[in-house]
């Protein structure tokens, strides 16, 4: 784990580094002090195109020192596994600002409700996204305006939806998403309440693709007849 001296040791390597591309520190125990004291050094890069900082005990303190480091240049970002609460809605009004985002992956951040509606805006500013992580962040039917954003998308490669509260409602939403994406690889809907009735409607919509390398859609709520009916539609997406 990377203590609060290292993480001063290396501000000092990011601070004299200003060409600095890609910043992994996933897995450390920086709070809210290291995180400050990095996002301070990182003012002088302009080059930053990926940042993680995955499962890092960050918090809504450290996601204000953050959102500071969201510029132009940035391509991918990973906050997944930090408590980020309504400090979501924070990182989502910084990455407004961008247009070049291909990764959000905010999966395990127990994100407030709210953020949907700014998350949604930040989806349509950066058409080139490709891949968005929310697992394990109960939204609901609140995911309506991230689903409408998604719908403009087509370069989607990578959705992943696992326990997120959505139920059978969602489906039509979804099923868009999929028609506008041609290119998807990787479906997660895992863990959501979509029932025989949705499902089907999502399944129907993924025997039209050709792209398509992973489905999870374990815990849905689905028959042994539509278990069935999904055997079909993999057969045809393998054929």
């Amino acid at each position: 784990n990377t203590s609060q001296q290292l993480a001063s040791e290396l501000c000092s390597f990011v601070a004299n580094n200003p060409s600095l591309e890609v910043l992994f520190l996933a897995g450390n125990n920086l709070k809210v002090d290291g995180i400050q004291k990095i996002a301070q050094s990182l003012q002088t890069t302009n080059k930053l195109k990926c940042i993680n900082f995955q499962c890092n005990k960050i918090t809504k303190k450290g996601v204000e020192a953050l959102a500071s480091i969201c510029k132009p240049t940035l391509e991918e970002l990973y906050l997944g596994g930090n408590p980020l609460q309504s400090g979501g809605i924070i990182i989502a009004n910084a990455l407004k600002c961008l247009s070049s985002l291909k990764v959000i992956d905010l999966e395990d951040c127990n994100l407030s409700k709210e953020v949907c509606e700014e998350l949604g805006i930040v989806i349509c500013r950066n058409c080139s996204l490709e891949k968005l992580w929310l697992n394990n962040n109960h939204l609901g039917s609140s995911m309506a305006s991230v689903f409408e954003a998604l719908g403009n998308l087509h370069c989607l490669k990578d959705l992943t939806l696992k326990n997120i509260g959505i139920s059978e409602l969602a489906a039509d939403s979804i099923a868009a998403v999929i028609n506008s994406n041609p290119a998807l690889e990787c479906l997660s809907i895992s863990e959501n309440n979509l029932k025989s009735s949705g499902f089907m409607i999502i399944a129907r919509t993924l025997k039209l693709l050709s792209s398509l390398k992973c489905l999870y859609a374990y815990g849905t709520s689905i028959t042994d007849s539509v278990s069935q009916q999904l055997m079909c539609v993999i057969k045809t997406i393998l054929c």
